[in-house]
């Protein structure tokens, strides 16, 4: 289960704490209500490094990109991603600030980056979720707020029983 503290939110420094309690070598930079983490993600003990930027402000969805290699501009093609290049990584209802972004959006990411590196063997998106671009949303802020959403317990790698009918974020 991710880890999470009942009814509060955590704050930037809790959240950074975690990134950097796995992530040593990472970079964070907390702002105001904005933290951004940089840092290397390897899929699979054979992937290469993908340099990966979470960009996390209070109240909003984390949101996260590929910085190196570009995936998004260099791909004609890439599946579960919003039209600004963001990864859609999670569904609306799995993620919530009461849980630790290193347990939930850093793992997930690293699935996203599983799944990608299968589509390029492959040509076929193994992840959840459709295997093309999310059309009816640009960006993770064309959310409802935070607050409006009602929250559940997910796994570190998240919820196995997926609803189809449900959006991804």
């Amino acid at each position: 289960m991710a880890t999470s503290a009942r009814g509060r939110s955590l704050g930037l420094p809790q959240q950074a704490f975690g990134l950097r309690s796995l992530f040593p070598d990472s970079q964070i930079t907390l702002r105001g209500r904005q933290l951004r983490w940089v840092g290397d993600l390897h899929p699979t003990e054979l992937s290469q490094p993908y340099l990966t930027r979470i960009d996390y402000e209070l109240g909003q969805y984390p949101t996260v990109n590929v910085i190196d290699p570009p995936i998004t501009e260099t791909y004609q093609r890439v599946p579960h991603v919003y039209a600004g290049g963001a990864l859609c990584v999670h569904d609306a209802d799995d993620w919530n600030p009461q849980m630790l972004l290193v347990d939930t959006i850093v793992a997930w990411t690293i699935e996203w980056l599983y799944f990608w590196e299968l589509f390029l063997a492959t040509g076929t998106w193994y992840g959840d979720g459709p295997d093309t671009d999310i059309a009816d949303r640009s960006s993770a802020e064309d959310l409802p707020p935070l607050g409006e959403r009602k929250w559940h317990a997910v796994t570190a790698w998240g919820p196995r029983h997926r609803d189809p009918s449900r959006h991804h974020l």
